[in-house]
């Protein structure tokens, strides 16, 4: 397994590439379920990665899915994201079988008519139409890249616990790599039968120029903009309304919080219902309307719904939590990190990478509601605690996430798989 920042001498392969003027351009097709402007930290990092590659020698273009049935069935929809080339699937059916089924047919016509398009296929995440595009992918001689996105969904042991767990198994081997974005993923695949020599460790990645902490006039200028006092202290939650991201525990532990800091605004940023969001589950937000009224706290809390940029929210607040119940490496988390906000979240194995106990922020027991309010009770009476786990915090992305490696890091990737590819044609 090659780590993360462990850089070989990509630049002496000898590649035939696609060119365009006097460049040479790797084509790379990313396939994701969601991008933007659809709600996920996948498909920021999807973006992200698009829009830094490009400076690298790299061409890619988006294959996802559309699931606001806003076209026919038998049509793809071209637009552009900030200059990158997306084409999105229609959805048609409602959320099931039916929908994924038809999403895997236009997938596979796609890449089978505009082959000619890409060298690399880089599938973000593994899906239901992961393992046909690896069948198809080796009957059209191409490279594949799979990347590994959250720990108890997509990784080995547990694709081998579903069924068919060992064929899903076997199809995934075809890959010519394997991306694991925390070492609990890795780990995961490594203990699998899978090749290890396949297995790279390349974590996500944040902007960290975009991603930064404001001076306090700016700061106080943007709370005003945005609404919020300037004398709140404000807490962060980036995330679905749901019991997967633990939003109903953060409201159960808010009412201790205010008992003690009755200036203090919570902002709960992400989908409110189905309407929002593009998962099927089950949204709480009326539920946590009402518990809010109820106990008198409802003016204290801001649901803004989805967003697609989140960056302003996080540079006015002074605590981020995530009292999530799974997570890979979760792009909110990185970017609240990079803005020096402090830093609670759940005590998660892949958490733990990025957060070290009472050295850059907090961790407390999963659903456990009574340390959610204490460590929060602890954060918002200490400010310098806080801006002591903002600067470490910071720090930590600057030397393992800034988005800058990890365009390198994919960028030589490429290279290499498609040298392999030069070679044995020759």
């Amino acid at each position: 397994m090659r780590m993360f920042g462990s850089h070989p001498p990509y630049e002496n392969s000898d590649v035939r590439w696609h060119r365009k003027g006097n460049r040479q351009l790797i084509r790379v097709c990313m396939i994701t379920a969601r991008f933007y402007p659809e709600y996920g930290g996948g498909a920021r990092q999807a973006l992200q990665l698009c829009l830094e590659i490009r400076n690298r020698g790299i061409s890619p273009f988006v294959v996802t899915r559309d699931y606001r049935n806003s076209f026919s069935m038998f049509d793809t929809m071209e637009d552009r994201i900030f200059g990158v080339r997306v084409f999105r699937l229609p959805s048609v059916f409602e959320k099931g079988i039916f929908s994924k089924l038809w999403f895997v047919v236009r997938l596979l016509a796609f890449l089978a008519c505009h082959h000619t398009r890409y060298e690399v296929i880089h599938v973000h995440g593994i899906r239901h139409y992961t393992y046909p595009v690896l069948l198809l992918a080796k009957g059209m001689g191409k490279k594949v890249i799979v990347k590994m996105t959250c720990f108890g969904v997509d990784d080995p042991l547990t694709l081998k616990s579903k069924r068919f767990g060992r064929q899903r198994l076997k199809l995934l081997s075809l890959a010519d790599r394997v991306i694991g974005v925390s070492s609990e993923l890795c780990n995961s695949y490594r203990q699998s039968s899978l090749c290890p020599d396949k297995l790279i460790y390349i974590p996500n990645g944040v902007d960290t120029e975009k991603f930064k902490g404001l001076g306090t006039d700016r700061r106080l200028r943007l709370r005003d903009k945005l609404g919020v006092s300037a004398e709140s202290l404000v807490v962060v939650f980036i995330g679905s309304i749901t019991k997967r991201k633990g939003a109903d525990l953060l409201i159960q532990s808010w009412e201790k919080m205010i008992e003690r800091f009755p200036i203090s605004t919570l902002v709960m940023i992400g989908p409110r219902d189905e309407n929002e969001g593009t998962i099927k589950e089950r949204y709480l937000t009326d539920n946590l309307l009402e518990y809010l009224r109820n106990k008198g706290l409802k003016e204290t809390v801001i649901f803004t719904g989805y967003l697609t940029d989140v960056r302003e929210y996080l540079q006015i607040s002074d605590i981020f939590v995530l009292p999530t119940n799974r997570e890979g490496l979760p792009t909110a988390l990185l970017e609240a990190m990079a803005c020096g906000v402090a830093p609670l979240a759940t005590r998660l194995d892949s958490l733990s990478e990025l957060i070290r106990d009472k050295v850059n922020g907090l961790l407390f027991e999963p659903g456990k509601a009574r340390q959610l309010s204490e460590c929060l009770i602890l954060l918002a009476g200490n400010t310098q605690l806080r801006r002591s786990y903002g600067r470490a915090s910071r720090k930590v992305v600057l030397e393992r996430y800034c988005l800058d490696v990890v365009a390198d890091d994919y960028a030589g990737l490429y290279r290499v798989l498609l040298s392999q590819r030069v070679d044995a044609q020759e």
